[in-house]
């Protein structure tokens, strides 16, 4: 929703004037706004912890890479609208599909590669009890398992959280088999990288895995893997707002 500033070319009465606000309406006004802010603050015991994740990282909260991260996190056109998500649980994947060997090496790699850059979030493959599933599969697959996917797109990936922490419960990823594997490998790491909850793109960087525009990067800038380390830093705030972030991260 969008606000607007309504102003009046009406001339302003003289008449003996009132005062704009009694003394309690000053009080009620003040205790309003104290309500409001103390609603968005983030309370001590997170805020220490998550410090406290940051420094196990050594990470250097710079304006590059807050400013990268709140864009992948939520994107610009949330405006707080919306929470970070992120995972409490390990994520278990399961592969289906048309899927090649040179496909699931690939897989492996990205998740060997994941585990290295995360401390507490741990993924694995596995044969069953997943709660992502990767579909390897053609346009037929695509129109039947996303209906809503953009067309001709070379990867799909679905979440579900629960509504006020931001959890995700469940996934799954569509890989498009009508592409080369140097194309297909990037867009699995592409997709098990935003199905963790870092799902917009940007066009920023073409290094990054993260690149809006075409792209076959099938590895990790130095920018992509301290955004994926402050993604997990901050799970103890998984569900508040861009704002809420932004302002903490301005503060460190």
């Amino acid at each position: 929703m969008k606000y607007r500033e309504i102003t009046t070319n009406r001339p302003i009465m003289t008449a003996i004037p009132k005062p704009a606000l009694s003394l309690a309406g000053i009080f009620i006004f003040i205790f309003l706004i104290g309500i409001s802010c103390a609603s968005t603050q983030i309370p001590s015991s997170l805020s220490r912890q998550t410090e406290k994740n940051i420094k196990s990282k050594n990470l250097v909260i710079t304006d590059e890479l807050t400013d990268y991260f709140l864009e992948i996190a939520f994107g610009s056109e949330y405006k707080g609208g919306d929470g970070l998500v992120t995972w409490n649980k390990p994520i278990r994947i399961k592969l289906l599909g048309d899927f090649t060997t040179a496909d699931s090496m690939e897989i492996a790699g990205v998740v060997s590669e994941l585990n290295n850059i995360l401390s507490f979030t741990n993924l694995h493959l596995v044969n069953e009890q997943a709660n992502i599933s990767i579909y390897f599969t053609d346009k037929k697959g695509f129109e039947k398992n996303a209906p809503d996917y953009a067309h001709n797109n070379s990867g799909y990936f679905s979440i579900q959280w629960t509504p006020k922490e931001k959890h995700v419960t469940k996934g799954k990823i569509l890989i498009n088999i009508d592409q080369s594997q140097e194309r297909r490998n990037h867009v699995i790491r592409e997709e098990i990288t935003q199905i963790l909850g870092l799902m917009n793109d940007s066009e920023r960087y073409p290094d990054s895995i993260f690149y809006q525009n075409y792209s076959t990067v099938t590895q990790y800038s130095s920018l992509d893997k301290k955004v994926l380390q402050l993604w997990e830093a901050l799970r103890p705030l998984s569900g508040y707002k861009h704002k809420q972030i932004k302002r903490y991260l301005r503060k460190l």
